[in-house]
């Protein structure tokens, strides 16, 4: 009889664990569930290069002066002129350049003589090249984002030329 008991509340007791795993699973699959999605901020910031550059140009004009000795020629009664010395006097030779961008830059200049005035060289105060830094973080009046530099003529000039006449150019390039 103790057997029979046995079995019996064994019985009942494999059956309500079985009731009662089934309740969890449906009471599982019956429920919401939720997940954390997380998420994070990845900025790219994407400055692109700009270039604002003032340039000022002096009037660039020149006066070619020669000091010249003259010796009066007995024999034909005439003067020979002798160059002893000269000089390009500019009124305002300079170039004047201000870096505003965000990037710094390289101005490079040259001078390019007219075929006619091969002998009117041009070389430059301060550098054929200057480097100026970017304006990021600077103050506008800056002393470095800004540079002068001036044309210095040498060589001669065709003595039959009279008044202001071009001899060469100047280039700039800004890289």
């Amino acid at each position: 009889m103790k057997k029979c008991i046995l079995m019996i509340v064994s019985c009942i007791l494999t059956v309500s664990l079985c009731l009662c795993n089934c309740s969890t699973t449906l009471a599982a699959y019956n429920k919401t569930h939720t997940k954390k999605v997380d998420g994070e901020l990845e900025t790219k910031v994407y400055n692109p290069k700009v270039y604002s550059v003032d340039l000022v140009w002096g009037d660039m004009k020149y006066i070619h002066r020669e000091n010249i000795m003259r010796i009066w020629e007995t024999k034909n009664y005439t003067y020979e002129d002798i160059v002893m010395e000269s000089q390009w006097i500019p009124s305002d030779n300079r170039v004047k350049i201000v870096n505003h961008s965000n990037v710094g830059i390289t101005v490079n200049y040259s001078y390019n003589s007219l075929e006619k005035y091969k002998e009117v060289e041009g070389n430059f105060s301060k550098a054929d090249k200057l480097k100026l830094p970017s304006a990021v973080g600077k103050e506008y009046e800056d002393k470095r984002l800004k540079a002068t530099n001036k044309l210095i003529l040498s060589g001669h000039m065709d003595r039959s030329s009279k008044g202001y006449i071009k001899v060469g150019t100047i280039k700039l390039e800004i890289e």
